[in-house]
């Protein structure tokens, strides 16, 4: 019987790097060939003689694009280059005005009762008192629902929208010391503001 020897499709010298592959990097021999091929492909292209890239390099400075049709570059409007290249968003339209905040009040208080709650709170501060702003308001079904109307005199006034009733807050209270703590940084921010105006 004879044996015939198959032909490798490999050169010698690739027959020799991928041994070496095999035994340095310890990989298969589909593993070796793989990385003998990425390598050959890896190597750089031929270069190109030193008279031929000046010529080149002439014409692209006289504005031809050598690479692809040997014609004269089109002039180019760069802004609108730049602004087509920006991130959409850069485009958009206006901005939205923001939606309006939508106090608690507003929320679980209707326009009539409201009204209601206004007429009760001028009629209890009375005249020589004016009520500033809602100092503080919970109307959450969970619990009993209030609204504290700040005045003038340092003083709070309480309303419930269910029963409709009002008091006044103990005036030694946590409550009504924070809502005259308030008065008073609100005064001097009006005052830093008059002086700022000023100069």
């Amino acid at each position: 019987m004879e044996t015939t020897e198959k032909k490798s499709a490999w050169t010698d010298e690739q027959e020799s790097r991928i041994a070496h592959f095999q035994e340095t990097l310890g990989l298969d021999r589909s593993a070796a060939i793989r990385r003998m091929r990425t390598e050959e492909n890896a190597k750089p292209q031929a270069v190109v003689s030193t008279p031929e890239l000046a010529a080149q390099q002439k014409q692209l400075d006289e504005g031809v694009n050598t690479r692809l049709t040997g014609k004269t570059k089109p002039e180019v409007d760069r802004a609108a280059t730049r602004k087509a290249h920006q991130p959409a968003m850069r485009h958009a339209a206006k901005p939205k005005a923001k939606a309006k905040k939508v106090s608690s009040i507003d929320k679980h208080i209707s326009p009539q009762k409201q009204v209601h709650i206004d007429e009760l709170v001028r009629s209890t501060a009375g005249k020589g008192r004016a009520v500033e702003a809602v100092f503080k308001s919970s109307l959450s079904e969970k619990y009993t629902r209030y609204i504290w109307y700040g005045c003038s005199d340092g003083t709070v006034l309480s309303v419930n929208p269910d029963t409709m009733t009002a008091r006044w807050l103990d005036p030694d209270s946590r409550s009504v010391k924070l809502w005259q703590k308030a008065q008073r940084a609100a005064l001097l921010r009006e005052k830093a503001a008059a002086k700022k105006e000023a100069k």
